[in-house]
């Protein structure tokens, strides 16, 4: 027993029933020892596990005896949880507790006092490094932590951060709050308001986004319990993103643009064309991440990244500049038919073949660095032939030129759905050679071309 007389924690599983209750309450196999264990994790495979652990080895602090917390990782080996070890930046001068995994298992999350930071006890993230060593701790800053406790941080599929505080107004006690990961920085946390957190301590929140189901442990009757809960849509406050869509460079109305709306999945949930006035206007729900999408025929894309609060306004306002390939980069102009291509230097290709040479595969290198800068883009590879030869001929030659064009170009990592290729054989001359025996070599090399040009 403990100095307080209250037994030790020890990890508990059990089997989780259709209507959210447990069943087949038993201790956790191999890992509980004489002293505390608690806020079991796992990575996604369910391989990897990090939970808490006193220190057996008493420090003094303040000349006060502490055996402070600790962070271990245990590993399922041939189904059993082996290989237990404290993680390298735990320190008997401090504790470090309650881990919390990111998703994609490369951050860990916890709680420290470690010196430097805001408070009592504070929030820090930490990089899972692929070799399995670990980052340095980093502070999530003064937007999340306060001079007094902040604790039992956990991170949703969605990347939203769930933990408790004291040191923000609330109900009382420990509060549960939530803050969403935008644009890489965390927002303003949001109490989760009376329906959860009661006047005495909330802790330990879990939620399964997409079911809307939630755990959480509260004193709120004199002991530590366990509770489940299920979250509903607010229908009551009702928050709007409005907004225009410009040209960057010309300031210029863009009417026709599309304006998406997505959630924090990148799913879309609505869209529209803009009109005349080229405005846009959504409704939102409160507590939640979103992104504006614009997007135009031969324009760079452009993102914006937004979350709605109780501290927001009802009404974001956000302007759309979209800015034009043609306006991005010098190589990309309108032809003389007003489409627009990229200008590459010529692709030249031996009499009668259709293998790119390395002359033409430096040049269309250039063109490759440009569709990876920009992944919105989509072209049109159109291959062209001179007069001289079987129309037949030239049609069928002109297309083999134009598809080992787009196989070159997807053997350098562009997707193939970005890319289509037509010949047009000797359709589409450059000039008015039209006929054989009225020009010179030279005027006839013109039309024997390839082209670029920007579908998307």
């Amino acid at each position: 027993m403990p100095e307080n007389g209250l037994p030790y924690l020890d990890l508990y599983q059990a089997t989780l029933e259709r209507d959210g209750s447990l069943k087949s309450i038993r201790p956790f196999p191999s890992i509980n020892t004489d002293l505390h264990e608690s806020n079991a994790v796992f990575t996604n495979n369910g391989t990897v596990m990090y939970f808490n652990r006193n220190n057996e080895k008493r420090v003094k602090i303040n000349d006060i005896p502490v055996s402070n917390m600790k962070i271990y990782k245990a590993e399922l080996v041939d189904g059993v949880w082996s290989n237990v070890e404290p993680l390298s930046f735990n320190n008997d001068m401090y504790s470090v507790q309650h881990p919390a995994i990111s998703k994609d298992g490369s951050t860990l999350y916890f709680s420290s006092d470690m010196p430097g930071g805001y408070g009592e006890f504070d929030l820090y993230k930490v990089s899972i490094n692929d070799d399995g060593t670990y980052g340095q701790p980093i502070n999530l800053g003064k937007e999340i932590n306060t001079q007094h406790l902040d604790q039992f941080p956990y991170i949703s599929d969605i990347n939203t951060l769930y933990y408790s505080t004291n040191g923000k107004q609330g109900v009382g006690g420990l509060d549960i709050h939530r803050s969403d990961l935008v644009n890489g920085e965390f927002t303003t946390p949001i109490n989760l308001g009376t329906t959860i957190n009661s006047s005495r301590d909330d802790f330990a929140f879990i939620i399964n986004e997409n079911l809307n189901k939630a755990y959480f442990s509260s004193n709120r009757s004199g002991i530590d319990k366990l509770y489940r809960t299920t979250r509903e849509e607010n229908i009551l406050t009702k928050y709007a993103v409005k907004g225009i869509v410009k040209d960057s460079i010309s300031n210029k109305l863009l009417p026709g643009s599309l304006v998406s709306l997505l959630d924090e999945r990148e799913i879309l949930i609505d869209d529209m064309i803009v009109g005349d006035d080229a405005t846009y206007f959504f409704k939102l729900e409160p507590n939640r991440k979103y992104t504006i999408r614009g997007t135009r025929k031969l324009y760079i894309p452009q993102d914006v990244q937004f979350s709605t609060d109780k501290n927001g306004r009802i009404s974001h306002d956000i302007y759309l500049t979209l800015l034009s390939y043609q306006d991005a980069e010098a190589t990309i102009k309108p032809d003389r038919k007003g489409d627009i291509q990229v200008e590459l230097d010529q692709i030249y290709f031996d009499f009668d073949k259709a293998i790119i040479k390395p002359e033409a595969a430096r040049t269309l290198d250039e063109l490759v660095g440009i569709m990876k800068k920009y992944p919105a883009m989509y072209i049109e590879v159109s291959a062209h032939t001179d007069v001289r030869g079987p129309s037949e001929y030239n049609l069928e030659l002109s297309k083999k030129r134009a598809a080992s064009t787009l196989e070159y170009l997807v053997s350098k990592g562009i997707e193939r759905r970005r890319l289509r290729s037509i010949g047009y054989g000797e359709m589409q001359p450059l000039n008015n050679c039209v006929k054989e025996g009225i020009c010179t070599d030279k005027e006839y090399e013109i039309n024997r071309r390839c082209e670029f040009k920007i579908v998307q």
